[in-house]
C-alpha cells in the first residue's frame, strides 16, 4: 500500500507539475537517497549488520511570481526508506508560503525550526541523519499545524516566529497549549549564529550555536538548557556539541562530540555521544563515506531509540559504510 501510494502521489505531483509549468516561474524535484552498510553492537545484546536508510527522501517545490514583489509557493517532501522503498506520504514536510520584501508568512508542517537551526547546521557528517544523528537535542516544537513568520533580512540578521495554536494541539496531542518558537539567525562573513527558544505545554528550551569558517578548517558547537524536554517532570538540563571540520581536496574529515547533563531530577540520566566520520566527495551532489560513533548513556538515560536504543542505561556503538546522492 505504501509503494502504491507513493507511485499515485508522484502521478499527480507529474501531472500538476506539467500543467501549472506556464503558471509557475519554477517547479522542481530534488531528494536524497543515503544509505549505509553499517556494524552496530548495542550493550546487552549480540552484534549484527545492516542496511540502512539515512534520511533519503523525495521532494516538489515551486513559487508562482506574482507582480509587486509578492511571491506564492509551496513544498510537499516525502520520506523513503532507501532500503526497501516504504514511503510517508507527505509526512516529511508539506507547506504554503506568501513573501515579499515584507518577509514571509509560512503554513503547514514544516518541523521545529529550531532543530534545523541549531543542530542540523553544525552536524554536517552526515545531514545529521541515521545511527550518529544528534540524539541528545530537545526537539519540543510540534512539526504540525505550524503557522510562521519569517522576517526579511536586516545586516545579516534574519527572524522567525512560529506557533501552533493549542485548539490543533488539542487534536492532535491531547495538550490544550498553545506552542511557541522563536529563532534568530545571524550571518556575517565566515561567521554563523543562531539562538532559539520554544516554550510548549511544560517543556520549554533555548539553545545558542555558532559556527566558524576559518580556511580549510570549520569549528562550531552548541549550547541547550532545557526543561522536561525528554522527560516529565525531569527538570533542568544542560546539552553541549563541538563540532571540527578539515577540508583536504576531496575529503572532509570530521570530529563530532556531544554530551548531554543528567535532568536535575532524574539521577544517572546524563549521556554522551561522538562521531568520527571521513566523506569523499566525488561532486557536490555525490559522495562516499565511513563514520563511526558511539552513544553512551547513563542507568536511567534512554536516548537513540530510533537508532535502536531499547532500554534505558543501553548504549551503542556503530561502524558505517555509506553512498549519498543529491537530486
Amino acid at each position: 500500500m505504501k509503494n502504491r501510494s507513493l507511485v499515485s502521489a508522484i502521478a499527480v505531483m507529474a501531472l500538476c507539475g506539467a500543467h501549472s509549468a506556464w503558471a509557475q516561474s519554477s517547479v522542481s524535484i530534488y531528494g536524497r537517497v543515503n544509505t549505509t552498510a553499517e556494524h552496530v553492537k548495542l550493550s546487552g545484546s549480540s552484534a549484527h549488520n545492516e542496511l540502512r536508510n539515512n534520511g533519503s527522501n523525495l521532494g516538489f517545490q515551486g513559487e508562482e511570481d506574482l507582480g509587486s514583489g509578492l511571491k506564492a509557493g509551496f513544498l510537499f517532501e516525502m520520506d523513503i526508506d532507501s532500503t526497501s522503498g516504504a514511503a510517508d506520504g507527505f509526512g516529511s514536510q508539506s507547506e504554503v508560503w506568501l513573501g515579499g520584501g515584507w518577509g514571509r508568512v509560512r503554513l503547514g508542517n514544516y518541523g521545529g525550526q529550531s532543530f534545523k537551526t541549531i543542530v542540523e547546521e553544525i552536524s554536517l557528517h552526515n545531514d545529521n541523519v541515521g545511527t550518529s544523528a544528534d540524539w541528545l537535542f530537545a526537539d519540543i516544537m510540534p512539526a504540525d499545524h505550524h503557522i510562521g513568520y519569517v522576517s526579511p533580512e536586516f545586516g545579516g540578521l534574519v527572524l522567525e516566529l512560529g506557533l501552533s495554536s493549542k485548539d490543533d494541539r488539542l487534536q492532535q496531542d491531547g495538550v490544550k497549549k498553545n506552542a511557541y518558537e522563536l529563532i534568530a539567525n545571524y550571518d556575517v562573513g565566515d561567521l554563523s549564529l543562531a539562538a532559539s527558544y520554544v516554550d510548549y505545554d511544560q517543556a520549554d528550551q533555548v539553545s545558542l550555536r555558532a559556527l566558524y569558517s576559518l580556511g580549510d578548517f570549520q569549528f562550531g558547537g552548541y549550547w541547550q538548557r532545557d526543561k522536561n524536554g525528554w522527560v516529565d517532570d525531569g527538570g533542568q538540563r544542560n546539552n553541549y556539541r563541538l563540532v571540527g571540520i578539515y577540508n583536504l581536496g576531496n575529503s572532509e574529515f570530521h570530529l563530532n562530540v556531544g554530551h548531554a547533563d543528567k535532568y536535575k531530577k532524574v539521577a544517572g540520566s546524563a549521556a554522551t555521544q561522538w562521531t568520527l566520520a571521513w566523506n569523499y566527495n566525488f561532486s557536490k551532489r555525490t559522495k562516499v563515506y565511513a563514520l563511526y560513533t558511539e552513544l553512551d548513556n547513563g542507568r536511567n538515560a534512554f536516548y537513540g531509540e530510533d537508532a535502536g536504543v531499547a532500554r534505558a542505561g543501553q548504549d551503542l556503538k556503530a561502524f558505517a559504510i555509506g553512498l549519498r546522492h543529491y537530486f
